[in-house]
C-alpha cells in the first residue's frame, strides 16, 4: 500500500507537468504582458482593463479608498495582480503564467479530496486526470479575469469540506469560512459558496448540533473576514448592510430583461416572445445611469428591476428559466452547447445513481447544492456559461469520479481501500 501511494503521488505529478506543458503550448500566443490576449477582439475582456488599472493604482502606492472609490470590484484579484506589476518587469506575463500553475494546482487537491473521501489512490488518480483533461476550467488561464483564482480557491474549499469529521469539524469550519471569505474578495457573488460546506457537514456530522455550530462558525468567520470591506461599501451606500459590490444593481437589471441581446440562445429568445428587449429605452436608461454616482448608478439600475419584477412577473419567470437552461448549455445553439448539455445530464445522472445506492451522498448533495446556487444567479442576474465552469463543473467532476469509482467496484469487484488510508491527510 505504502508503495502504490508514493507511485500515486508520482503519477498526480506527471499529471500536473503535463497539464502545465498542454496549456503552455495551447497557450503560447496569449502569453503577453499586453492587458487583452493575443486574438481576443478589442471590445472583450473589459474586466481585465478594470482589474489591470487598479492593481496598477496599489502597486503605485495610492490609497485604497481612492483605488477602490467605485467599489465595483473588491479588492482581492487586483491585489493579487499588484503582487506582479509590483516586483516583476513583465508583470501580466508574469500573472498569466502563476494563473496557469494554479490553475493546475486544482489537478492536486482534487486527488487529495477523492483520495481522502474513498480511501483509494486509484480513485485519486481518476479524479485529477479528469480534472486535467476538463478544458473549460483552463479557458480562463491566459484571461486577467478572477476565474482562475477562484477555481483554485474552490478546488481547496472541497479539499477542507473532505476533511470534515467529528474530531475536527470547528477548526474545518474556520477554515471553510477563511476560504468563503476569500473567495467572496475575488468575485462578490461567490459568498453563495457559503452554501457547499454548510451542506456537506448536514450531511457527514452525525448530530444535527454539530452540523448547526459549523455553520455557525463559519458564518462567524466569514462575515468577520468580510467586515472590512462591508464598511467600507457601507460608507459608500450610507446604509449597513450595503452590496459588496454597486455592479449589483447593474446585474439586477440585465438579468431582469434590459438590454440588447447578443446571441440566439433561448433567453434571448424568450425575452423577444414576451417583448422584454427595449434597445431604444434601454440607452435612454443607460445614459441616465451614466450621470449619476456608482452607488446612486446601482440603486437606480435595482429599482428599475424591481419595478419590472412587480409589473410582468410571469414573462420574468418564464425568462429566468430559460436563463438557468442557457446556463447549463440547453441553448443548443453551438457545439460547446451540447457538450456541455451533456456533461450536465452525465453529472446528474452519476448524482442519482449514487444516491440510489447510497454511497457518498454528502457529495452528491455538495454537486445538487452548486447546481441550486448556480440556477439562483443565473435566475436573478445575466445568464452565461461561464459562470458554470467555476460554480458547478469541480463539483460535477467529482460526483462522476465517485460513480466511476464506485460503479467499479461494484461491477469489477475491486477491493475496498485499506483502514490504513483513513489517516490520509
Amino acid at each position: 500500500m505504502a508503495n502504490f501511494r508514493s507511485n500515486a503521488i508520482i503519477i498526480v505529478i506527471l499529471i500536473i507537468a503535463a497539464n502545465i506543458s498542454a496549456q503552455l503550448i495551447v497557450f503560447r500566443h496569449s502569453l503577453n504582458n499586453e492587458v487583452i490576449r493575443t486574438g481576443a477582439a478589442k471590445n472583450t475582456e473589459t474586466d481585465a482593463k478594470g482589474y489591470v488599472a487598479l492593481a496598477r493604482g496599489l502597486a503605485a502606492g495610492e490609497h485604497f479608498g481612492s483605488v477602490f472609490q467605485d467599489g465595483r470590484r473588491p479588492p482581492g484579484y487586483p491585489y493579487f495582480l499588484a503582487v506582479f506589476v509590483r516586483f516583476f518587469e513583465q508583470p501580466l506575463f508574469a500573472a498569466r503564467i502563476a494563473q496557469i500553475l494554479l490553475s493546475a494546482g486544482a489537478i492536486l487537491f482534487s486527488f487529495l479530496a477523492i483520495r481522502r473521501i474513498t480511501c483509494r489512490s486509484e480513485s485519486g488518480i481518476l479524479a485529477a486526470l479528469l480534472v486535467s483533461v476538463w478544458a473549460p476550467i483552463y479557458y480562463f488561464s491566459p484571461i486577467l479575469y478572477a476565474e482562475t483564482c477562484a477555481i483554485f480557491m474552490l478546488s481547496l474549499l472541497i479539499y477542507l469540506v473532505a476533511c470534515i469529521d467529528i474530531m475536527n469539524f470547528m477548526t474545518i469550519a474556520a477554515l471553510c469560512g477563511i476560504t468563503v471569505a476569500a473567495l467572496t474578495y475575488l468575485r462578490p457573488n461567490l459568498v453563495t459558496f457559503f452554501c457547499l460546506p454548510a451542506a456537506a457537514a448536514f450531511m457527514a456530522l452525525p448530530k444535527l448540533r454539530q452540523a448547526v455550530l459549523f455553520a455557525g462558525i463559519m458564518a462567524l468567520v466569514t462575515a468577520t473576514m468580510l467586515l472590512p470591506w462591508e464598511l467600507f461599501m457601507s460608507a459608500r451606500f450610507g446604509k449597513f448592510p450595503a452590496p459588496l459590490s454597486t455592479f449589483q444593481g447593474e446585474n439586477l437589471y440585465d438579468g431582469a430583461g434590459y438590454g440588447i441581446p447578443t446571441q440566439a440562445n433561448l433567453a434571448d429568445i424568450v425575452a423577444r416572445r414576451f417583448h422584454l428587449y427595449d434597445s431604444a429605452r434601454d440607452d435612454e436608461l443607460r445614459a441616465e445611469a451614466n450621470s449619476l454616482s456608482p452607488t446612486q448608478e446601482s440603486n437606480f439600475y435595482q429599482h428599475l428591476a424591481f419595478q419590472r419584477w412587480r409589473s410582468e412577473l410571469f414573462p420574468l419567470i418564464a425568462f429566468g428559466l430559460c436563463k438557468i437552461l442557457h446556463s447549463f448549455g440547453f441553448s443548443l445553439r453551438a457545439w460547446y452547447q451540447y457538450f456541455t448539455a451533456l456533461f450536465t445530464v452525465v453529472s446528474l445522472t452519476a448524482s442519482v445513481f449514487l444516491w440510489r445506492w447510497r454511497k457518498y451522498r454528502e457529495w452528491v448533495v455538495v454537486f445538487w447544492t452548486s447546481a441550486l446556487v448556480l440556477s439562483a444567479q443565473s435566475f436573478w442576474f445575466k445568464a452565461d456559461i461561464r459562470y458554470k465552469v467555476v460554480v458547478v463543473d469541480l463539483p460535477a467532476l467529482f460526483v462522476c469520479a465517485l460513480f466511476a469509482f464506485e460503479s467499479a467496484q461494484r461491477f469489477w469487484h475491486l477491493s475496498p481501500g485499506s483502514q490504513v488510508a483513513q489517516t490520509i491527510p
